[in-house]
């Protein structure tokens, strides 16, 4: 009796997991997009939100960290 409700509560929580993370996109130049960012934010909910956010975020400055140009120092002056 007690494996029933066991295994009908382990069921609902893995259901809810799995709706939850198809749900929010994965950062990408597209989806970070201002616009599109805007769009995919007021489908999502208040926490998928803030991680979705905070993903774009990750996404776009690790992006500009890869994106350097060659500055030569200085010339000494000895």
């Amino acid at each position: 009796m007690k494996m029933n409700y066991l295994f009908i509560a382990i069921i609902a929580v893995l259901t809810g997991c799995s709706e939850k993370m198809q749900q929010v996109p994965e950062p990408s130049n597209a989806t970070c997009e201002p616009q599109a960012m805007k769009k995919i934010i007021s489908d999502l909910g208040d926490a998928q939100k803030e991680s979705f956010i905070a993903t774009c975020k990750s996404w776009q400055k690790a992006r500009t960290m890869k994106d350097w140009t060659f500055k030569p120092s200085a010339p000494d002056n000895y």
